[in-house]
């Protein structure tokens, strides 16, 4: 097959798994998150957990794996983050989804001016990005979200 239909093919079933739009980067990003932001990983694998806790923690390597519910709050907890009970987001607040059971389906990473550090899903096709709040809610909105704060 001519690499150029193979790009193409490519391109279109990547549109399928999610779609590209994606917030701009604002200078008020930190840095090793303006590295990753609107852009795609090279495997799959890596999940939202992973996502969330390389913002918090800057360790590069944590956003390539899949972190398992109970290991992202653990980490979460070592990194001096607190669940609040709080109706406004804060610049690198954490936000998690729990369904019924008590589980984290979602986590995400607050950049700041309603922006989130973001990634759906853990195939290759599912960029990290940038997204708005209410991005964030229409997806997930249907758990019960919490907030987590550095005191």
């Amino acid at each position: 097959m001519p690499d150029e239909i193979r790009r193409q093919l490519t391109f279109e079933y990547a549109e399928v798994w999610e779609e590209w739009t994606a917030s701009c980067i604002p200078a008020t990003c930190p840095d090793h998150v303006r590295r990753l932001a609107n852009t795609f990983p090279l495997t799959s694998g890596s999940n939202c957990l992973a996502a969330t806790l390389f913002a918090v923690t800057g360790a590069e390597w944590m956003a390539t794996q899949w972190v398992h519910p109970g290991t992202f709050l653990q980490t979460l907890g070592q990194a001096g983050y607190i669940r609040i009970e709080s109706e406004t987001t804060e610049r690198e607040d954490v936000l998690t989804f729990i369904d019924e059971a008590g589980r984290v389906q979602h986590a995400t990473y607050c950049i700041g001016a309603g922006l989130f550090f973001n990634k759906n899903g853990q195939t290759l096709f599912n960029p990290w990005k940038l997204i708005q709040q209410h991005e964030l809610f229409e997806a997930w909105g249907d758990y019960t979200c919490q907030t987590y704060r550095r005191p």
